[in-house]
């Protein structure tokens, strides 16, 4: 049986995809923003082609889109939680080359710019906390 240790954890009884799952998922922001699939590759020891197709006959997705879209997650947690970071940071700490590319991803993922992201985020979470002042008020 294959064990693979991420992060201290002893990852036995999970069929492959499972593993590469837990292993994309269990990267640090540094380590997802250099991530490539021959990293993977080589980590698990298959070729390309196998990785690819068993990631994406389970996944329906390509782990190449599976890592973009949790870059896009951690880009938009970023953006919620810490205000007084630039769209050119956020780019940057998440490993895309232009502000330009990373807005239209962006876009694509959550149908909104990174800045009108957070003005909504923040805009909710004001109104959640408003809520929560005026019943504890009560």
């Amino acid at each position: 049986m294959l064990e693979i240790k991420i992060k201290g954890k002893v990852m036995a009884n999970k069929n492959f995809v499972e593993q590469v799952v837990s292993f994309i998922l269990g990267c640090s922001l540094e380590e997802l923003k250099e991530l490539t699939i021959t990293d993977i590759t080589r980590y698990f020891d298959v070729s390309k082609m196998h990785l690819i197709e068993k990631f994406k006959s389970q996944m329906e997705i390509t782990p190449g889109k599976f890592i973009l879209r949790e870059k896009m997650y951690r880009a938009a947690s970023m953006m919620e939680h810490n205000h007084a970071l630039t769209v050119r940071e956020v780019t940057g700490k998440i490993g895309f080359s232009t502000d330009d590319y990373f807005i239209r991803v962006f876009k694509k993922y959550f149908g909104t710019s990174p800045c009108q992201y957070r003005d909504i985020k923040l805009k909710v979470n004001k109104k959640a906390l408003k809520s929560k002042w005026n019943d504890a008020k009560r």
